[in-house]
């Protein structure tokens, strides 16, 4: 038999869809499936890929966009820790050591530079939202729901107390970490957590149109642009500092590039540019 293919990889044009292909468990990460090497493998495909400039993030299925981490898997080491056959404590930090990295790359940082598009298709709970919300923009189906219910479970989100509270107003971040209540889409509309809610049939051509206006820019600039605004958000502190985080990035990766170049002639000859990725 063919191996199950946990992520599906396909490219449209500029853009790369990555499914989550798990729908028989809400398209839950960790545990026995490939789903986290998976998501990490179709990143650096996008990465690597000169062709693709955009990638859209969903789940298989209509009922989940990512239920987040295989709580059975948890279950199961608390099981072997009581009868001594393991410590908890080692087996979290070994996959927050080894895994969790590979999964952060998707999470809006480190070695992802392209935009994310989250296409969030039903259940966005617990890891789910956390993936969610390390994309760089959030299209919501009419049927989506978002929840962290970890606290519910003697639990503690793994990143989206970090995420959240920079995300939306930290009090309305802070009522949905604390309670642990599920939201529908149109709530998360109406507090920032997602740009637009459409009918689940319209989900991905929504955001293949959003792609689509991305991919007709200087490639380089996109790129610029998404690490100076997050980089700004998690990684300095003040205005000032991301301010000169952007002059930096400015000066030495975009100002007298090709493209840039390219783009002032085409803007003066009223004509569209042709980039090249220099």
């Amino acid at each position: 038999m063919a191996e199950r293919k946990w992520v599906l990889y396909e490219k449209r044009g500029k853009t790369a869809i990555v499914t989550i292909n798990n729908p028989e468990q809400m398209n839950v990460y960790g545990g026995p499936t490939g789903v986290i090497k998976g998501m990490y493998k179709a990143v650096r495909d996008t990465e690597e890929d000169p062709e693709v400039l955009t990638m859209i993030l969903t789940g298989a299925g209509e009922k989940a966009f990512c239920a987040g981490n295989n709580m059975k898997r948890f279950n199961a080491t608390y099981h072997a820790h009581d009868a001594g056959e393991g410590q908890v404590m080692g087996g979290g930090r070994r996959y927050f050591a080894e895994e969790r990295p590979r999964d952060s790359i998707i999470l809006g940082h480190g070695l992802q530079t392209k935009p994310i598009i989250a296409a969030i298709n039903g259940y966005c709970l617990g890891g789910g939202l956390e993936l969610a919300c390390g994309c760089d923009i959030r299209i919501a189906s009419e049927n989506a729901t978002f929840e962290t219910s970890e606290p519910r479970w003697g639990m503690i989100p793994g990143i989206t107390p970090a995420k959240l509270t920079r995300l939306i107003p930290f009090n309305l971040a802070m009522e949905l970490l604390l309670t642990g209540r599920r939201i529908d889409a149109e709530e998360a509309l109406r507090i920032g957590l997602v740009n637009k809610v459409v009918p689940l049939a319209e989900l991905i051509p929504t955001c293949l149109a959003i792609a689509d206006e991305i991919n007709q820019n200087a490639p380089l600039a996109v790129m610029a642009i998404k690490e100076a605004a997050w980089h700004g958000l998690l990684f300095y502190p003040t205005v000032s500092e991301a301010i000169e985080n952007n002059s930096r990035l400015l000066h030495e990766k975009i100002y007298l590039t090709e493209d840039s170049k390219e783009g002032v002639r085409a803007f003066v000859e009223k004509r569209k540019p042709a980039w090249k990725w220099r």
